[in-house]
């Protein structure tokens, strides 16, 4: 039978049940389904009716065929149901009468049916909870500190609560978005494994961080990934408000430090595209100027190299963003990673007059993708091909393109002209751009070079410029010797 019981036959099934004392010691516990039907919870002050009809017994029996739940039903058909003097002991319930534990009540037959045939360790997998409710009790546990319930006394205070109510979010705010999402992925593998091994993970103990690092080290995990853990933990711990941060202990810096080094390995930076790169895809993509797919790709490559632009600064770009002059473009920058205040920073793209003149490719690209000028559009967004025109389209300007889409896109490029792509990527157009001034002869004032790229000191751009052999020998030419 597949659970498709009416409620009166059920009921039957039920009264019959309790009057065989099934459940007489616990009659409100939660009893188990038959054939996978739900689990009812029956009240303690249930009433039980002196005679039930024969035939719907007959039926019912009939229906389940199970002789040893008809014959353990059938001792309790006595004359007097209120005969209750010696607790009889619950019979052996039948194969299909299995008991439903209280965390598989909420689970589908079939997830039931395959945690049964698993390992305890893919059971505990399959229980484990949601990532909604995770972080629904990670922020439980994050405001339970003594300092937060004095602030939540004040939530409900005429005068005071709004201001109250904001201090959490408030307090998220000394932190990019960008590193609040890492830092709040990272911490919730951590509790979720803390959650696995029965520790407690806010707010952690020291020996617990311990061992999780320890254990980072033998999945042969990078340094990043650990700085992310390390960092999330601790993040999480000063937001928890606690006087004693577990990170700042001597034992978890000193592992912490030694798992850096341990699993440290050279970093393999991208290398910078040139000029003559940047003119090779224009070579290859730009011949047909009504083509918007490749004039998209030749003027994000020219606009990211003239302007050392991030892909993030590159693709919030709007309309209004950009102010075009005679001789320039002006571009404002409304957001960067070394701009957390969101001030805004300016740069100045020059009009060259060549054939890779930033300005002349962005004022034919605009034309044909019929963006509008000062506008809330985005620039650079996804287009779609028009069969009818044999033409593409911009698909919609409220969504910029995706970095991950741009980066396809362009190491498609550098493939297509016989570049190798695994040594570049979307930042080579910063660096590259950056390298290309350092390299050129000429003498360009270094706080110039910086406050165009919107690094805030020569050691930032620094990692970012890739000189020349030709200039990096003047050091030793100019010895003397």
């Amino acid at each position: 039978m597949a659970g498709t019981l009416s409620a009166s036959t059920l009921t039957i099934l039920l009264l019959i049940i309790l009057k065989t004392q099934l459940i007489l010691e616990q009659p409100s516990r939660v009893l188990c389904a038959i054939e996978g039907s739900i689990p009812i919870s029956v009240p303690p002050q249930a009433q039980f009716p002196p005679q039930i009809n024969s035939r719907k017994l007959k039926v019912l029996f009939g229906a389940f065929k199970q002789e040893d739940m008809k014959e353990a039903c059938l001792k309790g058909l006595g004359q007097d149901s209120r005969r209750r003097e010696e607790p009889m002991l619950a019979p052996a319930l039948p194969a299909t009468c299995k008991a439903t534990s209280l965390d598989n009540v909420h689970m589908s037959r079939g997830t039931r049916s395959e945690m049964s045939k698993s390992s305890p360790q893919e059971r505990e997998k399959m229980q484990t909870p949601s990532r909604t409710t995770l972080k629904t009790e990670i922020e439980k546990n994050l405001h339970s500190s003594k300092p937060w319930t004095n602030i939540k006394r004040f939530e409900n205070h005429p005068l005071l609560g709004n201001a109250a109510k904001r201090i959490p979010d408030i307090a998220r705010s000394s932190k990019s978005k960008n590193t609040r999402a890492k830092y709040d992925s990272y911490f919730e593998r951590f509790a979720s494994w803390c959650k696995s091994h029965k520790f407690k993970y806010l707010p952690a103990e020291d020996t617990t961080i311990n061992l999780f690092l320890s254990g980072l080290i033998s999945k042969g995990v990078g340094h990043s990934v650990i700085d992310g853990y390390y960092y999330s933990i601790k993040w999480n711990h000063q937001l928890m408000l606690l006087t004693c941060n577990p990170c700042d202990s001597n034992l978890v810096k000193l592992v912490y430090e030694g798992s850096r080094k341990t699993v440290c390995e050279p970093v393999n930076k991208k290398q910078p595209v040139t000029a003559d790169i940047i003119s090779k895809i224009v070579d290859k993509f730009g011949g047909d100027n009504d083509n918007l797919k490749d004039l998209r790709l030749c003027t994000m490559c020219i606009l990211g190299f003239s302007g050392f632009f991030r892909y993030s600064e590159l693709s919030r770009l709007k309309m209004k963003n950009i102010n075009f002059q005679d001789d320039y473009i002006s571009v404002n920058i409304t957001e960067s990673k070394t701009d957390q205040c969101k001030s805004g920073s300016e740069i100045l793209i020059a009009k060259t007059q060549t054939k890779l003149c930033p300005v002349s490719w962005l004022l034919k690209y605009i034309a044909v993708a019929g963006l509008t000028f000062a506008s809330d559009e985005f620039i650079f967004t996804k287009v779609r091909y028009i069969k009818k025109t044999d033409k593409y389209v911009l698909a919609d300007t409220s969504t910029p393109l995706s970095y991950s889409r741009a980066r396809e896109i362009f190491l498609s490029a550098l493939e297509n002209i016989g570049e190798g792509k695994s040594s570049f990527g979307l930042h080579s157009l910063r660096s590259g751009g950056a390298s290309a001034v350092a390299n050129s002869g000429d003498v360009v004032d270094v706080r110039l070079l910086n406050k165009h790229g919107r690094w805030k000191s020569s050691s930032s751009s620094g990692g970012y410029i890739h000189y020349n052999i030709q200039n990096r020998l003047q050091v030793s030419k100019h010895l003397g010797i």
